[in-house]
Formats: C-alpha cells, structure tokens, sequence
C-alpha cells in the first residue's frame, strides 16, 4: 500500500544520493562555476571519467522512463518531458566539458549524443522489469519517484537558490512555468491518445 510505496520512495531517494556522493560524474549541470559550490560535479572531472557517469545516468534515466511508461504511458509521457528538459541542460554541460577537453565541437556533440543513447537500454531493461509481475511497474515507479526527488531537492533547488540570489529568479520561473506546462500537455497528449 502507500507505506510500501513511501518506503520505495525513499530508497530510491537515498540511493540516488549515494550513487551521486560515488559517481558525482553521473550528474553534471552546474554551470556557474562557482568554487565554493564544488562537490565534485564532472566539470572538475576528466572526459573520461565523465563519459562513465554519463552512462550510468542515461541508464538510470531509461530504466526510470520505461518503468513508468509500463505503468502508465501518460505518466512515461510527462516523466519523458522532464528528463528530456533536464537532459538538455546536461548535455550542454557536457558539450562544454568536452571541448575544454580539446575535442572538436563536432566530436563533441557526437560523444554526448551516444552517451544519452545510453536510455534506450535502460528504458528497454524497465520495460521488462516491469513486466515481471504486476507489482513491479508500482515498484519501480516508486523507486524512481524517490531518486527524481533526490535531484529536485538535493541538486536543482539549491542551484535555483543560488541562481534567484544572483537575479535570475525570473528566468527559473519562466522555466519552471514551461516545464509544468509541456508536462501536463504531454499528459493530456497522452491521455486523449490511449
């Protein structure tokens, strides 16, 4: 029932929080370079070592996706529309990473490219999972709801914080404000179309 689902939640929140103090490479997208907000975000990494954690965040970032969509495709739709945001910021991050690396833009953009490609196995692997048995789709969406949060909380708020003291609560507002819209459009997308 739902304290199974709080319990799976919050273990899928805590072991995000230990998979980005492990492989804080999984996870870059701080962009303003502020020392005193190091802690160990890939842009003081080596590409390689980026590339590692790009992967397994892809990975994780599909398997999340493809649980949630065996779960209901509406909820996949909306969950997709957010990481897809995210993922824009990311790669970005990455892009830059890259080239401070010494790779040509070009190279640059094809390495990002094929390490988000990383989803598709991920979103394959929660497919399958999910179908498992009828508990497994609630089971792994819980899970993902928990890590979802880690970042939300852990990650994206303090950085918004920071962002909104630096004067630019406007622009997160407005992302905010679009992010919510193109979730609930895609969810009325996908509800009209199942």
């Amino acid at each position: 029932g739902v304290a199974l689902a709080l319990a799976l939640a919050a273990a899928g929140f805590v072991a995000a929080a230990l998979a980005h103090r492990l492989v804080p490479e999984a996870h870059c997208h701080d962009e303003d370079g502020d020392p005193a907000h190091d802690h160990g975000h890939a842009h003081l990494r080596s590409p390689r070592s980026v590339m590692i954690g790009d992967a397994l965040h892809s990975s994780a970032d599909g398997l999340a996706l493809g649980s949630l969509y065996a779960l209901s495709p509406a909820a996949g739709a909306a969950a997709l529309a957010g990481v897809f945001a995210h993922e824009l910021v990311r790669q970005s991050s990455q892009f830059f990473i890259f080239r401070a690396a010494g790779y040509a833009p070009s190279r640059a953009v094809r390495v990002s490219f094929l390490l988000a490609l990383a989803a598709v196995p991920g979103a394959a692997l929660g497919v399958a999972l999910a179908g498992l048995a009828d508990w497994a789709a609630p089971a792994l969406a819980a899970l993902a709801a928990g890590a979802f949060a880690e970042i939300l909380l852990l990650d994206l708020a303090p950085s918004v914080a920071r962002s909104a003291r630096a004067g630019g609560a406007l622009r997160h507002a407005l992302a905010l404000a679009l992010g919510v819209a193109l979730a609930l459009a895609v969810a009325a997308l996908s509800g009209e179309a199942h």
